[in-house]
């Protein structure tokens, strides 16, 4: 379901494909941020969207991107043990001051210092890496009031299409989708042959 009038059982896709001039774009910098070059595995970027999810209370966000993230290995619980706690978490130490800092970020971003990213340089991260912790935290939190704020609901057979989908195909999975709509939708030129072959 979602709040909009005129989409009372849209899901999400439905909500890309009703605004294409947004949603492209917008996957067209997913799929550099999350499946690019980084410093993060693919893997660990996941997990990053799923814990900052999963403080942001966005559901479907949250259960997607375990969904994501169990295609890579990681644990379906592990998200719960990372609210629950960071350092009793069962990660490698390395990473816990990347999830630090993005819950700073998430939670209380006016109250980010310079020690929350010494953190992750004395845990032998770089500036690159800091960049890229800071976007993805940005761009979930950004997803996930989207998706909250219209309502979109974690119904599990939606999230675990999307879970394979963005594990198969990355991000360019929902470009592929927007392009097959914009194809289907648009009129196909009449050629000269055509044109005196129509009624």
């Amino acid at each position: 379901m979602s709040f909009l009038r005129a989409m009372p059982d849209a899901s999400l896709i439905d909500i890309f494909l009703a605004y294409p001039e947004f949603a492209r774009p917008l996957h067209e910098f997913a799929q550099q941020l999350m499946r690019g070059p980084s410093p993060f595995t693919e893997q660990e970027r996941e997990l990053i969207a799923a814990y900052v999810s999963g403080l942001n209370q966005c559901a479907f966000c949250r259960a997607s991107h375990i969904e994501v993230g169990r295609h890579y290995g990681t644990p379906d619980d592990l998200v719960d043990h990372l609210l629950k706690g960071i350092n009793s978490a069962p990660i490698v130490e390395r990473f816990k001051p990347v999830l630090s800092y993005v819950r700073m970020l998430t939670l209380a971003p006016g109250r980010v210092t310079q020690s929350d990213v010494s953190a992750l340089y004395a845990a032998g991260w770089d500036d690159t890496a800091v960049s890229h912790a800071a976007l993805v935290c940005a761009f979930f939190c950004f997803m996930n009031r989207w998706v909250d704020g219209l309502g979109i609901e974690a119904d599990p057979a939606v999230v675990r299409r999307a879970g394979e989908m963005l594990h198969k195909k990355g991000y360019t999975a929902v470009i592929e989708l927007l392009d097959g709509a914009r194809r289907r939708s648009t009129p196909v030129a009449k050629t000269d042959e055509t044109k005196s072959a129509s009624p």
